[in-house]
């Protein structure tokens, strides 16, 4: 691109609100709108990484293969990211509600520090019960996700909860898969839809490969050096003596340490005081060990 030069792509396929086009075309409808659904959430919990202005002009549809129809996104000048824990509160929030479980629900809300420590917990998860309920097992052209995101927000502020700024694009863009899907296919069951996606997710989240993962990220910014002080002129020529690095207790570390977080998400704990002891031993373990990894100073 340039002051006088913008390159772009030529793409060819019809609006996705054209209908008329969609079904000359034999557009297998259902399939369409069940894969918008899989695309938009594959893109918010698997590449955190979504497109925020899905409205019906900037969405098309190829007409190649009406049977396995392609999306084509244009104008992705506003992008959404989440943070994990956002990601993983989402999709817990989610799948509880899918679940009927107010119980967890509300929990999930005072673990993520949404819900203030004195609020009534009971009377909480009555006010979501209230709410959620009447969407259970219904076709998205019996139910409304803006009536569903006003009754939560109207019982935020009812339990002083603070909303969050970075789940304003998602919620936005809610709104248009929803229109999107009423006009493709009104019979489309979300949650049938939905359910199988978020619970695979968690599930891979809470895999040893994956909580392995995220304990060498964690270790290394625990354990990452303070930055270096401005370099003295050496006062004496005599030897200093040097940690040597270790070169079993970076995986041994890890090892332990992916034992212990392991032992945590299996006790289901309600707190950490009630923890196991095997817990504690095997994290102290590990802390001491990847201590012992690092380079000499």
């Amino acid at each position: 691109c340039h002051q006088e030069v913008m390159v772009a792509e030529r793409i060819r396929g019809a609006a996705v609100n054209d209908l008329q086009a969609l079904k000359q075309a034999d557009i297998n409808l259902r399939t369409l709108a069940e894969n918008g659904v899989r695309i938009f959430f594959s893109q918010v919990f698997e590449n955190n990484f979504f497109h925020a202005d899905m409205h019906p002009g900037n969405i098309f549809v190829s007409l190649e293969h009406p049977e396995k129809p392609c999306y084509i996104a244009i104008d992705c000048a506003i992008i959404g990211t989440l943070t994990e824990t956002d990601r993983h509160y989402l999709a817990s929030c989610i799948v509880a509600v899918f679940r009927r479980n107010y119980r967890e629900l509300a929990q999930l809300h005072m673990e993520y520090g949404w819900l203030p420590p004195d609020a009534p917990l009971d009377e909480f998860e009555k006010a979501l019960r209230s709410v959620c309920e009447p969407i259970f097992e219904r076709p998205l052209g019996e139910i409304s996700f803006s009536r569903l995101l006003a009754g939560l927000f109207q019982t935020a502020r009812q339990f002083k909860i603070q909303l969050q700024p970075n789940l304003v694009l998602l919620q936005k863009t809610l709104f248009h898969i929803e229109g999107l899907g009423r006009q493709l296919y009104p019979q489309l069951n979300l949650w049938t839809t939905l359910q199988p996606l978020l619970e695979n997710w968690l599930h891979r989240r809470h895999s040893l490969p994956a909580v392995w993962q995220r304990l060498r990220r964690q270790t290394r910014q625990w354990l990452q050096p303070p930055p270096a002080a401005p370099a003295l002129e050496p006062t004496t020529s005599a030897a200093k003596p040097v940690r040597r690095r270790s070169s079993w207790a970076g995986p041994a570390s890890l090892l332990l340490g992916g034992s212990a977080l392991w032992l945590a998400l299996a006790a289901h704990a309600p707190s950490w005081r009630e923890l196991p002891l095997a817990f504690w031993l095997l994290a102290g373990t590990a802390l001491w060990l990847a201590w012992r990894s690092q380079p000499p100073s």
